[in-house]
Parts: C-alpha cells; structure tokens; sequence
C-alpha cells in the first residue's frame, strides 16, 4: 500500500475505489481523457479542451496518457481533509438538483447515473435514498447532502 494511501482509513480507501470505478466506464483499469470528459458532462460541467488537459495533467502524474487508482487517490485524499465553504457545497447539490427545487429527486439521482452510462435498479435507487434521506421523506434536502458530503 503507498503512503498516500495509509493517511486514509479503509471506508475513505472504498470509497475511493467506488468512484473510481463508476468513472472507469470501459472497465480497464484506468481513466482516460474521454471518460475524464463524460464524467464532467455527466455532472452538468462543460469542460474546455484547454481545462481538461489541465486536470489530466494534475490527476496523470506519471504522463501516460490516464489515471491509475493510485493517482486518483494522491489527488482526491484531500477531499477527506478539507471543509468545504457553503458555496462550494451548494454548487455541487445544483449539479444533481436539476430542477431547482431544493431536493435531490430519486429520478435526479437515476439521470445522473444514466448520465454516467450506469444502470443502477430501483432497488438499488432506493437503498442509495434510504442512506442519505434522514427524514425518509423521498428525497435528499440540501441538509442530508451536506451531512453525507462531510461525514467522517
């Protein structure tokens, strides 16, 4: 294990590997520039050439061309180590509230994993939601999402 990754505790390093994979759509055990690309997509960023070449050139640090786990996980540590301002956190709930209405819809959450060419069931749906709704409510307030972003 690299040093990198013993500063993070096994649920973090899971985690990790999760999102990883969800990126890696082609399952090859990394990630391109054009998965790169889609996953900003997905999350309603329109990146630049210019500005996806600047984030692979900060995530692909041995210059191959994609991200490996390990790289990956030297860049997104930090997500457990820093607070978030509240403008931060809002913009990245906007990305999953599309409609505006101040809740995350189950049908939100479904089009982003459709947006990340993911099949997810409704039984899966429904445990994701039963995680992060607090008040079982059937959605996910602003509130819910901060406490799942920031829980340690």
């Amino acid at each position: 294990m690299s040093q990198n990754q013993q500063a993070l505790s096994n649920r973090e390093l899971k985690e990790l590997r999760d999102a990883f994979d969800l990126f890696d759509r082609d399952q090859s055990g990394t990630i391109s520039s054009s998965e790169l690309k889609q996953i900003l997509i997905a999350l309603n960023f329109h990146p630049t050439d210019s500005l996806l070449r600047k984030i692979m050139k900060e995530m692909d640090t041995d210059g191959n061309g994609s991200i490996e786990f390990d790289e990956f996980v030297k860049v997104m540590r930090h997500v457990y180590q820093r607070a978030y301002t509240d403008q931060e956190m809002r913009q990245a709930f906007k990305c999953f509230d599309t409609d505006n209405s101040g809740y995350i819809t189950a049908s939100e959450l479904h089009e982003v994993f459709r947006r990340l060419n993911r099949d997810i069931s409704e039984h899966r749906m429904s445990e994701v939601l039963s995680e992060v709704d607090m008040d079982n409510d059937g959605k996910i307030s602003y509130e819910e999402f901060v406490h799942i972003v920031q829980r340690t």
